[in-house]
């Protein structure tokens, strides 16, 4: 299902969304920073990945309402839809075990992956993007930047 735009299509910059909005990841905050970043990212192809609950595909029908934005709804495995996108981003609550992080930068593919409440014991760096996990502008900006020529 698409929402917005003509299609993310083979020659814009696809950017892979977990949309997932549950007790391992926050797709809505992750929406409502696409909200704030949307002027930057006209541009782009979004594919959300795991927009499966009603709360989730409301706001995205809202997002793209509101601003326009080309938004494709994935039903295939985030892993496979990170395959082919230049920007991976999610919001992780614990751990980043559910996603394809590895396999993303295997393909030197750029994640942002902010982690809510990092377990103990997570390894260094894991609170680094600790403001974006909780903080739709500073997620916004930081996937603004990451898009930056």
């Amino acid at each position: 299902m698409e929402f917005g735009g003509s299609g993310s299509g083979t020659s814009r910059l696809r950017i892979a969304l977990d949309c997932e909005d549950s007790e391992r990841s926050r797709g809505l905050l992750l929406i409502s920073a696409l909200h704030i970043a949307a002027p930057r990212l006209r541009s782009f192809g979004l594919v959300a990945c795991n927009a499966l609950t009603p709360p989730v595909r409301a706001a995205i029908e809202y997002l793209v309402w509101e601003t326009g934005l080309d938004v494709q709804v994935s039903h295939a495995p985030l892993a496979d839809v990170v395959a082919d996108a230049g920007l991976l981003v999610a919001v992780a609550v614990e751990d980043t075990s559910h996603l394809p992080l590895a396999s993303a930068r295997q393909r030197r593919i750029p994640c942002i992956a902010p982690v809510q409440f990092p377990r103990a014991g997570a390894p260094f760096g894991a609170s680094v993007l600790a403001r974006a996990a909780h903080d739709p502008a500073a997620l916004a900006a930081r996937m603004v930047e990451a898009l930056a020529p």
